[in-house]
């Protein structure tokens, strides 16, 4: 399965920047590297279906840390539908896929889901998360 998917037509600057956004994203995610977090503006908001909002690095940090004690999650597919340059941010819609796997049993289940993320380009030019909110999406 492919790990990234651009779909949308921006700019070759904005593709760059996008797609260097995702494969940082992509393999601190898949190694359950907390320092995923660092990717984000200090200000961010993450929200998704069936868990609170979280506010911050350190909410953030806090809920991947107890997460990944007892899963491996992997992003599998992650496919940016459409993207709005507006100033220093990105608008992105788009979808989705993890593999959760229980380390102690290896029972798989996927998490397939729709996104609106909001990416903010920082001081030296590089995209930060700054919004995001998952929408459950089962596979068809």
């Amino acid at each position: 399965m492919v790990a990234y998917r651009l779909e949308a037509t921006v700019s070759k600057e904005v593709e760059a920047g996008l797609r260097t956004y995702r494969k940082r994203e992509r393999e601190a995610y898949n190694a359950s590297d907390l320092r995923m977090v660092d990717n984000f503006c200090s200000d961010v908001i993450l929200a998704s279906h069936g868990l609170p909002t979280m506010n911050g690095h350190e909410e953030i940090r806090a809920f991947f840390k107890k997460l990944w004690v007892e899963h491996h999650a992997a992003m599998e597919e992650v496919v940016d539908e459409t993207v709005y340059e507006a100033g220093d941010l990105l608008i992105i819609t788009g979808r989705f896929r993890l593999k959760i796997t229980v380390k102690a049993s290896g029972e798989v289940t996927y998490d397939n889901g729709r996104m609106l993320v909001v990416l903010k380009r920082n001081a030296v030019g590089d995209y930060e998360l700054f919004r995001e909110a998952a929408l459950d999406n089962p596979a068809s």
